[in-house]
């Protein structure tokens, strides 16, 4: 069994290597784009980061984070550091059901799950390679990542003063991701602090998650950067909802149908095991609703 385990482990660490390696290839001949400059050129006061949360955006954690990495890395240094951030997500999707069932990750699980990633997502560059889109999507999934794994981890009675600091940080920076996801982290913690019966250490998370989306959502730069969008705010909000709905929506997830194949495969298998429990297949499924 020792022996197993230890096979194990090295296989993970492999599995990790290999993605680390992959994803830094493609970003040590990334170039900086666009924003970039803007980004590296910002100042990083307090005072630099409320004028821009008062008159652009709220998205306080994904832009001080390239801001961050822009201003003191090189681009070798920042591209290693992202390229660790993508192998940290993926390595928590891979621990994440491991968890849930109480087993060991699974190097092949980490290796399908990073390919899977590669071939279903429809913008890779610009959510990946791009350093300040890196820090809109791939940083802050990266956070909500490991903020449902810790959740898990405390719904499975592990904690500790050091788990539960994290906990709280991530939960902030989860719920502080961006619009598209903020409202999505809260009401999966809430749904999932009833489902773990009121686990009261949960109540961290529905908590900061909430303080995160309301520090995003809530930001007076936020208005300023719709006016930059008016003549879709000018268009009545029937008619916004449904185009939407009708024609946004469907495009975009359309993209994606390489994901909702294993998806369903997966959780076909979760309610066919033996071993599972209506607690491990509803939070199944309502983490991969939330995805």
């Amino acid at each position: 069994m020792r022996r197993k385990m230890v096979n194990n482990r090295l296989k993970m660490v492999i599995a990790i290597l290999i993605v680390f390696s992959l994803v830094y290839s493609i970003g040590f001949i990334t170039p900086m784009n666009s924003d970039d400059y803007t980004y590296a050129l910002r100042e990083l006061s307090l005072s630099s980061v409320k004028m821009h949360y008062l008159g652009w955006s709220g998205r306080v954690v994904s832009d001080t984070i390239s801001t961050s990495l822009l201003k003191f890395f090189s681009p070798h240094i920042y591209n290693a550091i992202n390229s660790a951030a993508l192998t940290l997500m993926v390595l928590c999707w891979t621990m994440i059901p491991a968890t849930l069932t109480k087993s060991s990750p699974s190097p092949y699980v980490m290796i399908f799950l990073f390919f899977l990633y590669f071939i279903a997502n429809p913008a890779l560059g610009q959510t990946n390679f791009w350093l300040v889109g890196s820090a809109n999507y791939l940083w802050t999934n990266m956070f909500i990542a490991i903020y449902i794994l810790i959740s898990i981890y405390l719904s499975n009675g592990k904690k500790s003063n050091l788990i539960l600091f994290v906990y709280a940080i991530s939960s902030i920076f989860a719920g502080c991701s961006n619009e598209n996801t903020s409202l999505v982290v809260v009401l999966i913690s809430v749904a999932y602090f009833f489902i773990m019966n009121r686990n009261k250490y949960l109540l961290i998370g529905v908590f900061g998650s909430a303080i995160g989306a309301g520090v995003l959502l809530l930001a007076p730069g936020n208005l300023s950067r719709a006016s930059t969008i008016q003549d879709w705010y000018n268009q009545p909000l029937a008619w916004r909802v449904l185009e939407h709905f009708s024609e946004r929506l469907p495009s975009a997830m359309g993209a994606y149908w390489q994901v909702y194949i294993a998806f369903i495969i997966l959780l076909i298998s979760v309610v066919l095991s033996r071993n599972s429990s209506s607690k491990l297949m509803f939070g199944s499924f309502l983490f991969i609703l939330g995805a």
